[in-house]
């Protein structure tokens, strides 16, 4: 005899019970005391090297929009992750530390959708990535990269030129993140160093790498 998967309502109404149970101790969980949790306090930023990031194996499946000034909203939505389980969400670049922005509680699939703001500190001349960290800040997933931009949408990359030939001339940037440009762009050799100012390009010949319509090229290292 084949049994019937199909879920009674009284199974569906003590799952979602578990699962306000769980909300519930997680919110408990993640008040602050009265004192302040130092130990939150001292890990809400956290150091991590290139070689961390790209041992983090999951990725953060959607995140809208991929470019904007401080103070934009950002959405986040992905599965996969622990269900039932609270996790905290931080914002940062490499070697300059990533800083807790957010909270939230999966559900019973391991999924979650979360707005968070791009903080004030955030710098137009830095890659930026999303972080999800377990409750303990043990990192488990990661986003594509995020560009911080003026309010107009300029952004900064100093890094070299990797070549300079057609279909696009490609910079590497400082964080490892490579470029296309497009544009005039003046006689510069390749492997020169250069700062670039310039907005993300909506369309590109080079799809496969962001692309930055050049506003302004400059020789030489970053000052």
């Amino acid at each position: 005899m084949i049994q019937s998967t199909t879920r009674s309502p009284a199974a569906r109404s003590t799952r979602r019970l578990a699962w306000l149970r769980a909300a519930a101790s997680v919110a408990v969980a993640l008040r602050p005391t009265a004192g302040g949790d130092a130990v939150a306090q001292d890990r809400s930023r956290q150091a991590i090297s290139e070689a961390g990031l790209d041992s983090i194996v999951r990725t953060v499946q959607s995140m809208v929009p991929k470019s904007g000034s401080p103070g934009t909203a950002v959405t986040l939505r992905t599965g996969g992750m622990p269900a039932l389980t609270p996790l905290r969400i931080g914002i940062g670049a490499v070697r300059f530390g990533f800083e807790e922005i957010g909270q939230v509680l999966t559900n019973e699939r391991g999924e979650f959708s979360l707005a968070v703001t791009v903080p004030a500190w955030a710098r137009r001349d830095l890659t930026h990535r999303f972080i999800v960290f377990d409750f303990y800040f043990v990192p488990i997933a990661l986003s594509e990269v995020f560009h911080v931009t003026d309010a107009d949408g300029t952004l900064f990359r100093a890094g070299a030129l990797a070549s300079t030939g057609p279909p696009c001339p490609v910079l590497r940037g400082d964080d490892s993140v490579l470029y296309a440009l497009a544009g005039a762009l003046p006689a510069v050799r390749a492997g020169g160093r250069v700062v670039v100012e310039g907005k993300i390009a909506e369309s590109s010949a080079c799809p496969q790498w962001t692309t930055i319509e050049v506003i302004r090229i400059t020789s030489g290292a970053r000052e």
